[in-house]
């Protein structure tokens, strides 16, 4: 497990120089493998562009990069979506993806555990929701998606070129295919222009393990200048602060500035999750998993 992150020092400096805090993170702009062996990576490592050559591990023959995206931006790979939602006759939808945890073993089965937040302008609220990664291999079996008008639908098996696109050279339906540049142009070709599959990955349990509303910034900042008011909710630390209030002291100081936007008074997206660490109150529920 990697995290392909930015350098401290960098992120610090960028915030230094004026960047904006959505600036200062490491976006991934190059993917591709050297070879059977090496995958190359390049990202913006905040304003300070960084390439690094990762081995690929032996535990199988997939890789899984968990992100978010405003649109369907990234062709290069097959993506599936997850959903963490809370179920009832009208679906609430914690649909921002703040962090993932490495792979956990959850009642014997691998699972990953993923923070995720809500859109700037919905109600605040933050969820945790826990995909078994079985269900997540499984879904890159199914259909793929297709946009039809304002709708995506899943594309008729019969318009799946073979080898089917997502398959590793060499292996399965696509034995005979010796590297992935030997792969036909019609396969190629396709999975560029249908990189999504259709549906969504649901939670373990059908609903998130954890929901906090009213917390958004603070539960995800880890941002020791930002402290949280049961009256007043996000707001910059200060001497003279009522007591009662709940503080990350062990979050990261590379950025500097006083609670990043957590108090949602402008247009910027918000603070980049990196754990839980102080549920504050607000409405909380918990469920167990099955």
């Amino acid at each position: 497990w990697q995290h392909l992150t930015g350098e401290p020092q960098d992120r610090q400096n960028c915030a230094m120089r004026g960047r904006r805090q959505d600036e200062c993170h490491n976006y991934i702009r190059v993917l591709v493998p050297r070879d059977a062996e090496t995958l190359l990576a390049c990202g913006t490592n905040a304003f300070s562009p960084l390439c690094r050559t990762y081995q690929v591990l032996p535990y199988g023959p997939y890789v899984y990069f968990f992100f978010r995206e405003v649109a369907v931006e990234l062709s290069a790979l097959g993506k599936v979506r997850l959903q963490c939602s809370v179920p009832g006759d009208t679906v609430f939808y914690f649909d921002v993806l703040e962090a993932v945890t490495p792979p956990q073993t959850l009642h014997g089965r691998p699972a990953v555990l993923a923070l995720f937040g809500t859109q700037p302008n919905s109600i605040p609220g933050s969820a945790v929701c826990a995909f078994y990664l079985a269900d997540v291999e499984r879904s890159f079996e199914g259909p793929f998606a297709e946009p039809r008008g304002t709708t995506w639908s899943p594309v008729p098996e019969d318009r799946v070129p073979q080898p089917r696109p997502g398959c590793c050279a060499g292996m399965g339906p696509a034995a005979g295919v010796v590297t992935s540049g030997d792969f036909p142009d019609e396969t190629l070709v396709f999975a560029k222009e249908h990189p999504l599959l259709h549906g969504a990955v649901g939670p373990a349990g059908g609903r998130p393990l954890f929901t906090h509303t009213g917390t958004r910034s603070c539960l995800a900042a880890r941002d020791p200048y930002c402290v949280w008011l049961p009256s007043r909710g996000c707001v910059p630390f200060s001497e003279d602060l009522p007591s009662g209030f709940q503080q990350d002291m062990e979050g990261s100081l590379g950025i500097s500035g006083t609670c990043q936007g957590a108090a949602r008074d402008g247009d910027e997206d918000g603070d980049l999750a990196h754990g839980v660490r102080h549920p504050g109150p607000g409405a909380e529920a918990t469920v167990p998993v099955p």
